[in-house]
């Protein structure tokens, strides 16, 4: 009888081993023999379907997680079929070395959640792929650059991880928003490099566009802290200017030039670059838009026609505080109208020339006699006619 307990099964050995007809034939010498000595046919006195279990080179009893190997030995057909024995033998062999499906999808299992918590990777096969293990946190605080300890909220922020060279949104943290402390806090994150970038800055700050990188490296439990500072956006004012009648404030001048200018840190003036010339237009309006933070003046340098130049500057300021367009009113006095020329007095008319007189000793007298001369003139004409008449 074949001691199978001593036999370590491989199915390469094994089917070499049994090969060939040479081995039928031993059996048979064997068999025959113990027939001869009326030996019984099986060793085991409980009887001749009792088999013992299989066992390795030790003795110990083979037991690879699969019960059925411990069980399973050839049958009395396979020995005097040696072709079939061998293909038992070659099958025993394998059942031993695979494990179970059962058992390999547990073994599966383990490796794929032992490499998720290495690589942060999904594992092909796992029991559950995971884009994510586990491993660590992050929290971001963001601040005011010139005040850090005063905290911004509102500000938005993606998070990226780095992924073979390439930067790949982590899923659930397109935009994450600082709370009224400023605060991002971020767990359950992986293995990595990562980075937080500024989408949306808080109001009245300027975008950061500089990402925050860190690496999550699973040396520390506690959150990996991160500062992010904004810079205050600049304050820009506008200022409108009205040009006006000194007289009538409601009477509008067009035409006016002027000058914006602002004060260097040293007290000097210079004009302010693209404001060297602004006219007035039809409403009597001059402006200027977007002047940071300083003081600025309007000087006129050309005067509306018919009015006074006034080289008074007026002066205004923008400050941190501005919100709405600084309005300012220049008000201009006629010219005046040069006085008439004095009227020239009224030239009088020219006397009528003294008649010369005679000299006489008596006004009277010479009166007389001429009216008697005159007299005796008529006379002697009214004769003359008379006679010529006669005739």
């Amino acid at each position: 009888m074949v001691n199978t307990n001593s036999v370590q099964l491989s199915a390469p050995g094994a089917s070499r081993f049994f090969r060939g007809k040479a081995f039928a034939v031993l059996l048979s010498v064997v068999m025959c023999c113990a027939l001869a000595f009326g030996a019984p046919a099986s060793a085991n006195a409980a009887g001749a379907d009792e088999r013992a279990p299989l066992s390795d080179v030790s003795g110990a009893s083979v037991e690879s997680g699969v019960s059925a190997v411990s069980s399973v030995r050839p049958s009395d057909q396979a020995i005097d079929d040696p072709a079939r024995f061998d293909s038992d033998v070659e099958e025993l062999a394998l059942t031993e070395q695979t494990p179970s499906a059962e058992s390999q999808g547990i073994q599966d299992a383990q490796l794929s959640t032992d490499l998720a918590a290495t690589t942060g990777s999904a594992i092909p096969g796992g029991a559950e792929a995971k884009p994510f293990a586990v491993s660590g946190s992050a929290s971001l605080k963001k601040v005011d650059a010139d005040n850090p300890a005063t905290t911004l909220a509102g500000a938005v922020f993606k998070l990226e991880y780095n992924s073979n060279g390439d930067w790949v949104v982590v899923p659930g943290c397109e935009r994450l928003t600082t709370d009224a402390q400023g605060l991002i806090d971020v767990d359950g994150l992986a293995l990595g490099e990562y980075r937080f970038v500024e989408i949306e800055a808080p109001a009245d700050y300027e975008l950061n566009e500089t990402p925050i990188q860190f690496v999550v490296d699973g040396s520390s439990t506690e959150p990996v802290g991160l500062v992010f500072p904004n810079e205050k956006s600049p304050v820009l004012g506008d200022v409108v200017l009205k040009k006006v009648d000194a007289d009538d404030p409601a009477s509008t001048l067009s035409g006016a030039v002027f000058r914006l200018e602002q004060r260097a840190a040293d007290g000097s003036w210079a004009a302010v670059a693209g404001c060297e010339r602004l006219v007035a237009d039809a409403g009597g309006i001059v402006s200027a838009t977007g002047l940071p933070l300083g003081s600025y003046r309007f000087v006129e340098i050309e005067a509306p026609v018919g009015y006074e130049l006034d080289s008074t500057p007026l002066e205004f300021e923008i400050t941190a505080d501005y919100t709405v367009p600084i309005q300012l009113t220049f008000a201009n006095t006629k010219t005046p109208t040069p006085p008439a020329p004095p009227t020239p007095p009224a030239v009088p008319p020219a006397a009528d020339k003294p008649v010369a007189k005679l000299a006489t000793t008596g006004d009277a007298a010479s009166t007389a006699l001429v009216s008697a001369l005159a007299l005796a003139a008529l006379g002697g004409a009214g004769v003359f006619a008379a006679r010529r008449k006669r005739r």
